[in-house]
């Protein structure tokens, strides 16, 4: 086994902040947060394969074995490991990404693997209401399905909660000592058979969630419709949609207003539309039509012999808005002729025609009684 001399030892030393921007793990050929013991078994390869001893004729494996050997000198010690991580945070953090991935990878899901924080997704429902409800507010249940934190594993994924618990026999070294049989000497340090080498305490996939952190809940929320709303207006519920992961931005709920068709009105934009017939005899005489509205009937008058379809307005009579104003109902009436009449009612007809000032003068000069002729 190649040891480093303590010249080589204070080279490295006063050269470790001068490869800030060299991955130490990736020059060992190491996945990050790598244990001591593959720290070791690396190293050693890599010593031998470049000692600038063992290739005389490369030049080029002098400066690489400088680096695997800067490599090894920081992370063989935990303190000078502990430093070169808080130097890189990045790596630090995906330090702890691959420890926790890879002690419990074959125990837990897929989805457990992807650590960090995900944003949660919005959920888009209908809700359907009627136009009295939409002219007067409301407020809706809304029931919905959606992900959310597994409240038995604290969102971890893995049984009992217990996130990356350090080995109680190693103490997260990973190694324990061996002594031979022998004398009782410390010859080196083996695996620890508790954790396998990974520091960890073994884990298992949460079975409420199955080590995905999240479960599918049906909850019911409350949603307020204000007075005023349009059909087809979208109401958004900050934060009530698929709940973020492990700190992520938690999803919207988004409403869908659906307005119920009416039996009398039709709506556009503010006004109310309402369509009746008037009789024959109404529209000769005039009279007074009745016409529901969302507070009640009201009065209209039809003055006689007004045009045979024509409007009447109410102001302030229609759907409210969302300033405090109010729109019209709309009244239009046509006048309802029959589609067929018997012997009887004809023949009356004729005789209501027959009588005086009932027919208007006709100025054809003559072409009608020629053409019957």
């Amino acid at each position: 086994m190649i040891f480093l001399s303590i010249t080589a030892i204070i080279y490295y030393y006063f050269h470790y902040f001068q490869m800030p921007d060299k991955n130490l793990f990736n020059l060992l050929g190491l996945s990050l947060g790598a244990p001591q013991r593959k720290v070791r078994e690396a190293y050693r390869q890599l010593a031998k394969k470049y000692h600038p001893d063992l290739n005389p004729d490369n030049p080029h494996t002098a400066e690489r074995f400088k680096e695997i050997a800067h490599a090894y000198w920081v992370l063989s010690d935990p303190a000078r490991r502990k430093s070169y991580e808080d130097l890189n945070p990045h790596l630090r953090a995906e330090t702890h990404r691959h420890q926790s991935t890879r002690t419990y990878r074959k125990d837990t899901p897929k989805e457990t693997s992807r650590q960090g924080p995900r944003e949660g997704k919005d959920i888009l429902v209908r809700l359907y209401v009627t136009l009295e409800e939409l002219a007067e507010g409301v407020m809706r249940k809304v029931k919905i399905r959606r992900r959310q934190p597994c409240a038995e594993c604290e969102s971890t994924g893995i049984a009992g909660g217990a996130a990356g618990g350090i080995c109680p026999v190693c103490k997260g070294s990973g190694d324990v000592p061996d002594f031979t049989h022998r004398s009782g000497s410390r010859r080196d340090s083996i695996p620890c058979r508790k954790c396998g080498g990974s520091g960890l305490q073994a884990m298992k996939a949460c079975q409420n969630c199955e080590g995905r952190g999240q479960i599918l809940a049906d909850i019911t929320i409350t949603v307020g419709v204000p007075p005023g709303s349009d059909d087809k207006e979208k109401i958004v519920v900050k934060s009530q949609g698929h709940q973020g992961f492990m700190g992520g931005k938690s999803g919207d709920l988004k409403v869908v207003i659906v307005q119920k068709e009416h039996p009398y009105f039709e709506r556009k934009n503010g006004d109310l539309i309402y369509h009746c017939n008037v009789t024959f005899t109404q529209w000769l005489q005039g009279c007074e039509l009745q016409a529901p509205s969302l507070n009640g009937p009201i009065a209209l008058k039809l003055e006689p012999r007004k045009i045979p379809e024509g409007v009447l307005k109410v102001p302030g009579r229609g759907m409210p808005d969302k300033d405090g104003g109010k729109g019209d109902l709309v009244v239009k009436y046509s006048l309802a002729i029959p589609n067929e009449l018997n012997r009887k009612q004809i023949s009356l007809l004729k005789r209501l025609e027959s009588t005086k000032g009932f027919s208007p003068a006709i100025d054809d000069k003559g072409w009608c009684k020629r053409a019957t002729e």
